[in-house]
């Protein structure tokens, strides 16, 4: 079968297929069928409804808090009360989960589960509230302890998908956040090599835990919303250090060089090359395959990070039929190209040569896969 495209199939016409081809026995197709149903998210909303639930209910999450505060019931400046609070809701959240039932009842299902996630979204905004003030005057770290500890106590028995994803996010951005801020006064310069090796250790953990989750097919489903967060943050720190080349805030910054990153997202490139064809040994015998990763080192040499992340979501989204992480990566792509070439150190008319060159450079390579039939899918 040739096609251009990426082929969009149901399960049961996938299976059916397979069937067709004797790759599966006729007494295993309803079995197959009934574990890829599992492993979906049947019982939650369409992605769209879900990020428009999300935002409703962190609106309502704040007004609920505003209204505690408003009470009388809560004061921001008693940690213990803001814990127990935030408790008590995250608690009432999974209650009102559980007691939801099925879909045959929409409207009481429907009801029950945004309210539900509104008392979880205010329950953990207060919980990490008062355990922040626990950490003076380290209030950051302790912010993101916080949100660690409160994740991980929630993310297995509240299954909500667009809350697992909301939290894990908000683990590693307030760590990065954290790792950018070196404080006021006086930093020696020691402080600054130390964040910076910081940072990129954090870049390349997430990038590993990321790939891990997503390439690794016996991973469950339930840690799918986890990997989008690895990937939101990896592209949250691209489009940072895409804007600026320092770290720290204010007056305390320092050089920060791309280097260490760029080496990691090219080396994971290049292994996404080789798990997409399916079998390593035609990494190294396929001519597209060789020159896609060469393509990949020698982006690596003249182009920026981001540019590199949003290759290897198209690449990985592809590979995945993931249509969502492809369009990430087709968002994102414009966007560090822009940019990079707008960050670039040279005249305006040095750049619109380079534009100009880069385009020819792209044009001839279509060109020449299209000679050689690379663009066609076997």
């Amino acid at each position: 079968m040739s096609d251009n495209h990426m082929t969009a199939y149901k399960a049961r016409e996938l299976f059916t297929d397979w069937l067709s081809h004797g790759l599966i026995r006729k007494d295993q197709q309803a079995a197959l069928e009934q574990f890829a149903v599992e492993q979906q998210l049947a019982r939650e909303l369409p992605l769209y409804l879900r990020v428009m639930a999300g935002i409703g209910a962190f609106i309502t999450a704040l007004c609920l808090v505003g209204f505690l505060d408003a009470a009388h019931l809560i004061s921001f400046d008693l940690k213990y009360t803001l814990i127990l609070w935030g408790t008590i809701l995250m608690g009432g959240a999974i209650l009102l989960a559980r007691v939801s039932g099925d879909k045959d009842h929409m409207i009481r299902h429907s009801f029950l589960v945004q309210t539900s996630f509104c008392f979880m979204g205010a329950g953990k905004i207060l919980f990490v509230m008062g355990m922040a003030q626990l950490f003076k005057p380290n209030e950051g770290w302790g912010i993101a302890a916080a949100t660690f500890l409160v994740t991980l106590a929630t993310y297995n028995v509240y299954r909500m998908s667009i809350d697992r994803f909301l939290s894990s996010l908000a683990v590693l951005v307030s760590v990065f956040c954290n790792l950018m801020d070196v404080g006021y006064g006086h930093v020696p310069h020691d402080e600054f090599v130390i964040r910076e090796i910081a940072i990129n250790a954090f870049f390349i953990a997430q990038l590993a835990v990321a790939s891990v989750l997503m390439a690794n097919g016996r991973i469950k489903r339930d840690y799918i919303p986890l990997a989008y967060a690895f990937i939101s943050s990896l592209a949250v720190m691209a489009v940072f250090f895409a804007t600026q080349s320092k770290i720290g805030f204010w007056m305390q910054q320092h050089a920060f060089s791309p280097v260490v990153m760029n080496v990691s997202l090219a080396v994971t490139l290049v292994l996404l090359i080789g798990w997409a064809a399916g079998e390593w040994s035609k990494l190294y015998k396929s001519e597209p395959l060789i020159l896609a990763c060469l393509g990949a080192l020698v982006l690596a040499a003249i182009s920026a990070p981001g540019i590199l992340l949003a290759v290897g979501l198209m690449v990985l989204g592809y590979a995945r039929h993931e249509r969502l992480i492809v369009l990430l990566g087709v968002l994102l792509f414009p966007l560090f190209l822009s940019l990079y070439y707008y960050n670039l150190d040279l005249s305006l008319m040095t750049k619109s040569g380079v534009l100009v060159a880069s385009g020819c450079v792209l044009l001839a390579g279509r060109a020449y896969m299209h000679y050689r039939k690379f663009d066609q899918e076997v």
